[in-house]
Parts: structure tokens; sequence; C-alpha cells
């Protein structure tokens, strides 16, 4: 089995292990504890977005057993748990112009390529925002504009407060995705708005019914 934790808080990640347990109906009684897993023949948990030096997750999880954790993370500290610890760098500048190019659905011309290699590093050859970026691109065929456009939504992002905290990566993809969201109608603005203000999993579908 595998199970996916949003492990970006202390609270997140208990209501994750939680779910787990009602998922293997458990009754809703019971309670996560680290014995539970090992029950499983075969098992494999997915932390994602474990960034907060503070969370001890591996508290959580029976020592030994025939399961696995993968832990997606910005904190390095995490790499000393593990000898399998896989680094995720930027993408080389080759790649990342294909990527653009055969995403946006642009020939690999040498103008298009210089264009292309303009952006991606602006974008700092992140494919998260390189992905946004080749979507906007190819709905609006601004291969040529997009860098301007780009720049403008991202000082606009930089004038607010939260935004002028984050970091490169975040401001990068933000920027990226923000684009996407001006081009969108008010009131799915709005809407987009409102289910912000819910947790980013196990949204009921009743709500939009």
């Amino acid at each position: 089995m595998v199970y996916f934790v949003d492990a970006r808080s202390e609270e997140a990640l208990q209501q994750g292990l939680q779910n787990i347990v009602y998922s293997m109906k458990s009754g809703l009684s019971q309670r996560w504890s680290s014995s539970i897993l090992t029950s499983l023949e075969a098992w494999m948990v997915i932390l994602d977005n474990a960034d907060d030096p503070s969370l001890k997750v591996l508290e959580y999880f029976p020592r030994y057993g025939n399961g696995n954790i993968i832990i997606t993370t910005r904190n390095s500290a995490y790499a000393n748990l593990t000898c399998n610890f896989q680094a995720l760098e930027a993408l080389e500048s080759e790649s990342a112009v294909e990527l653009l190019l055969s995403s946006s659905g642009y020939e690999r011309s040498s103008d298009n390529k210089e264009s292309a290699f303009a952006i991606i590093n602006a974008l700092g050859r992140l494919p998260l925002a390189i992905a946004h970026a080749a979507g906007y691109i190819r709905l609006h065929q601004c291969l040529r504009t997009y860098l301007d456009i780009y720049n403008e939504s991202r000082r606009q992002l930089l004038r607010t407060k939260t935004m002028a905290m984050f970091e490169y990566y975040e401001l990068s993809v933000a920027s990226t995705i923000q684009m996407s969201l001006d081009k969108l109608p008010v009131p799915t603005q709005s809407l987009l708005r409102l289910l912000a203000e819910f947790h980013n999993t196990d949204i009921p579908f009743d709500v939009f019914k």
C-alpha cells in the first residue's frame, strides 16, 4: 500500500497519519501508532513538504518492517537520516529549453531557442515554473513577450509583504501561477480564493453541488 501524507506541519502530519488509519477501516476510535504499519506485508509512505526542522517525522514510524518512507523536503538536514538522499537540482539549460518549447508547441528554431533560453534562466530552470510558463505560452501564443509579462507579475507580487519574504523558488513558481490566475474571470478567481482556505486534500465534493 502507498500512502501520501502532507508533512508541512505537526497538525497536518498527524491528520494525514490518522487518515491512513481510517483508510484501513480500523474504526474511528483507533488512533495512529507506529505499530499499525507493521501488520502490513509491504507499505510506502510519502511525506510531502517536510521542511520544518523541528518536525521529527521518523518518530511516528516503526524502526523496522517491510516498508519504505519517501520524504520530500527543502531541509537538507534530512540527508543525515538516510543513505538514499537524492538532491533535485535545476534542469540543465538544454533540457529546460526543450521542455519549454515542446510543452508550449513551438518549433526549435534559433529565434525560439533564444527566447526560451532567456525565459528558463529567469525562472531559475525550475521544472514546475517552466511547466506553468509553457502552459501559459501555449494558450496565449506569447513566447516573444512572455518575459515582459512575467517580470511585471513578479514585480507585483514583490510589492506584497507576504511574497517579499518568499525564497526565489516560491517567487518564481508563484509568479507563473499568478499570470494564469489573472487571466481567469473574476467569479472563477473568487472561487479559487475560497477553495484556498480549505486544506489541499480531502475537499468534499458536496461543496460544489
